[in-house]
């Protein structure tokens, strides 16, 4: 059987749209794994989620071998009228899970969704873990400057 080539966009297309069109591949196959699963497909199921793994891998590398500065920037450019909201924001562009942010802060994860929803303040000190590990300054977080 011949493998599937993606189809040639040719070279003008920008690495950010290669992720999230392979992002796009990747929640197709995830649904293609729980159909193969429903139906009792499993060992075909862990075949098709190898290559789930490999397109989700290939595309964060484009992205990043990429130094596409436009998407560096955006990243690092909170939205958000509270602390929380900037800081979900920044963790979310920064591909982090609120587990991950949380263990390089020294925190839980229920920690960082109770700042991320505004339910406890971020202390300066706290917002200074945070910066560090996003790679913005503390008044980012804090302020939205």
């Amino acid at each position: 059987m011949k493998a599937a080539t993606p189809k040639d966009d040719g070279l003008a297309m920008a690495p950010v749209s290669i992720y999230r069109s392979d992002m796009e591949d990747v929640d197709v196959l995830k649904s293609a794994i729980q159909v193969l699963r429903r139906y009792g497909f499993s060992e075909l199921a862990g075949r098709v989620d190898v290559a789930r793994s490999a397109v989700s891998h290939l595309a964060r590398a484009i992205t990043e071998v990429s130094g596409d500065q436009s998407e560096a920037a955006a990243a690092k450019t909170p939205t958000g009228d509270t602390p929380g909201a900037r800081l979900r924001s920044l963790r979310r562009a920064a591909r982090l899970s609120a587990e991950a942010l949380g263990e390089s802060a020294g925190l839980s994860a229920v920690s960082v969704r109770a700042h991320e929803n505004g339910q406890n303040g971020i202390k300066p000190e706290v917002a200074e873990r945070y910066a560090q590990r996003l790679g913005v300054a503390p008044s980012a977080i804090l302020f939205g400057a």
